[in-house]
């Protein structure tokens, strides 16, 4: 089930692996370090009871700043 979220950015309190998909191995895309700014795009509630944010994360790299795509389980860093 998918929830479509529509919010301004959040802080993210605690650092986080920034996941390719929500499947049992996953790719890491980023390590997010607390302070980060954090916007959740959708919310998904999978099938196995888990709750999983898509979200955009801010990142900084080459003197460019730019967002990430990916997945993280919410409760969860």
């Amino acid at each position: 089930q998918r929830e479509d979220i529509n919010t301004s950015p959040i802080i993210a309190l605690n650092g986080f692996e920034l996941l390719a998909t929500i499947t049992a191995k996953p790719m890491i895309l980023a390590k997010v370090d607390p302070g980060t700014p954090v916007k959740v795009l959708q919310e998904w509630n999978s099938s196995e009871g888990g709750k999983w944010l898509l979200v955009d994360v801010l990142t900084y790299s080459s003197s460019q700043f730019f967002y990430k795509r990916g997945w993280v389980r919410n409760g969860f860093s």
